[in-house]
């Protein structure tokens, strides 16, 4: 992917892309969005690596971007700061998309970029078949709320619970070594400083374990654990504490002056804290060596000294091992918290999923007993005569109102047309001809706002009685649909009105002829 290709060098991203084919602009707002992700990475979160995912699912295409930085409150964010209103929210609200940013402060940041917004059947754009997934009822599409978001593919969440349980402790690990050589190791320097052979090569030596805590410390926080870099660092941590202790007398090892020979097994497990074991364990096994040859040199390697040594070496490597051994089992910990979070997260997708199919076939109950109770009782209570043109035409109408309801529930590419196409074909089936066009791209709209397009047009095609022309025309922030048919049945209050504000209904009377258009302005 050339935008991946074209991102900070400094930022490592780890990319798992599969093919998925989009219209123009939905690709161009993909990758207009994840290079000025990129680009905040880069600038803002100090953050060394992004896993990128991107391919279909859910009834749509789905790019997901995790950082491990900083992170941020989103809350904070002043409302002057437009970056990510408009380079990621405006970008793929203005092609039917969605952009949902999710950060935890010291836990990184996730991005999900999702189009189209919402599943098929509730204003899914032109260009990509529908998502197939459903309820098992009827083929309904199981839309995606936006807890969904966050965690598409069941990771999302985990990552930024195991994120956040990490960096926790990698910022404890290197405070703790920072503090320790400065509070302890820099006083020794600083106490003993009679006592060395020579001082300089003791200063040196400070400073060179000082630069490899900061620069393990800085690979640590930015979870940069290559055996190239994390060996290289040790053998530097390893020639540091070897120039301090061979300016140590062979008979001062056991006091403050020694210092240098017990810091080095710290800043190794600094440095290898996500390394295999082996490494820290040869790390402190050749420091030590160290250590026994300059006693050896200074002839100062007798009993008692190597009871001491055995002591000294026992103690602080158990405990170098051990805050090793601890990072793995938070990160174990860790593991078994995101796992949990991410159930909990699937229960709340799953209900909130319920709920809304749910509610939607609730407001599909509904629509049937207002329009086509009515009618239905009517005609059984002898009420209304079968044989009334009157009546037909309203059966005409009840008709294709139960089509669009049941086409409302299709996974199609293009909702709008679809249930406009369930309109004409009650007229068809009466045997008017019905010619249909459709000019220009066609925009996402919702439920509501097609019922409200389509009611117009499905009361003038339910009145032709020969022949009738319906035109759509479509631009990125309107959609006008008009019919020219034949036929005069009467005009009933509710098409001449719309229970949308942004639909208006044009209706002009021939002397044979009914044009209507029904007009929607994003």
């Amino acid at each position: 992917m050339p935008v991946v290709a074209a991102a900070d060098p400094a930022v490592a991203v780890e990319s798992a892309m599969s093919a998925a084919i989009v219209p123009v602009p939905v690709g161009a707002a993909f990758a207009g969005a994840v290079a000025e992700a990129l680009t905040n990475v880069a600038r803002h979160a100090r953050a060394s690596r992004v896993r990128l995912r991107a391919g279909p699912g859910d009834g749509g295409v789905s790019v997901e971007l995790a950082d491990d930085g900083p992170g941020f409150d989103p809350d904070g964010v002043p409302a002057h700061r437009r970056g990510v209103r408009e380079s990621l929210l405006g970008r793929m609200s203005s092609v039917g998309g969605s952009a949902v940013v999710t950060s935890v402060p010291g836990g990184g940041t996730l991005i999900v970029l999702r189009w189209p917004a919402e599943r098929a059947g509730d204003g899914a754009p032109p260009g990509l078949p529908a998502g197939a997934g459903g309820d098992g009822d009827g083929g309904e599409p199981v839309p995606a709320p936006a807890a969904e978001a966050l965690a598409a593919d069941g990771t999302g969440l985990g990552d930024i619970v195991a994120t956040f349980y990490g960096r926790g402790f990698d910022l404890a690990v290197v405070w703790l070594v920072g503090v320790w050589h400065v509070a302890n190791d820099l006083v020794a320097v600083a106490s003993w400083s009679s006592s060395y052979r020579s001082l300089t090569a003791e200063v040196v030596a400070w400073l060179t374990l000082a630069a490899v805590g900061v620069a393990g410390g800085v690979r640590l926080l930015r979870h940069r654990t290559n055996r190239t870099g994390a060996l290289l660092l040790a053998g530097a941590a390893l020639a540091g504490s070897a120039l301090g202790t061979a300016a140590v007398p062979g008979s001062a090892i056991f006091t403050g002056a020694g210092w240098a020979w017990g810091a080095a097994g710290w800043f190794g497990a600094l440095v290898l804290l996500r390394r295999p074991l082996t490494e820290l364990a040869a790390l402190i096994a050749a420091n030590s060596a160290v250590t026994l040859a300059v006693l050896a040199y200074d002839g100062a390697l007798d009993r008692l000294s190597l009871a001491r040594f055995a002591t000294v070496v026992y103690g602080t490597a158990a405990l170098q091992l051990t805050l090793a051994l601890a990072a793995r089992s938070l990160d174990e910990t860790a593991r078994r918290a995101a796992a949990v979070a991410e159930a909990e997260s699937a229960v709340q997708r799953r209900r909130q999923v319920a709920d809304e199919l749910h509610a939607g076939r609730q407001d599909r109950y509904r629509a049937v007993r207002r329009s086509v109770g009515p009618l239905l009782a009517g005609l059984a209570d002898g009420e209304l005569d079968a044989a009334d043109r009157r009546t037909r035409n309203r059966c005409a109408v009840e008709a294709s109102r139960l089509r669009r309801l049941f086409a409302e529930t299709d996974d199609v590419p293009d909702p709008l047309l679809h249930e406009l196409r369930a309109c004409t074909d009650i007229a068809d089936r009466r045997g008017v001809l019905v010619d249909l066009h459709v000019l220009g791209r066609l925009p996402s709209l919702d439920r509501p706002a097609r019922r409200a397009l389509t009611e117009a047009p499905l009361f003038a095609l339910a009145g032709a009685e020969r022949q009738a022309r319906v035109t759509v025309v479509g631009r990125s922030d309107e959609v006008a649909i008009s019919v020219l048919a034949d036929g005069r049945a009467p005009v009933p209050a509710e098409l001449a009105a719309s229970a949308d504000p942004g639909v208006t209904v044009t209706v002009q009377d021939g002397e044979d002829r009914r044009w209507v258009e029904a007009r929607w302005r994003g």
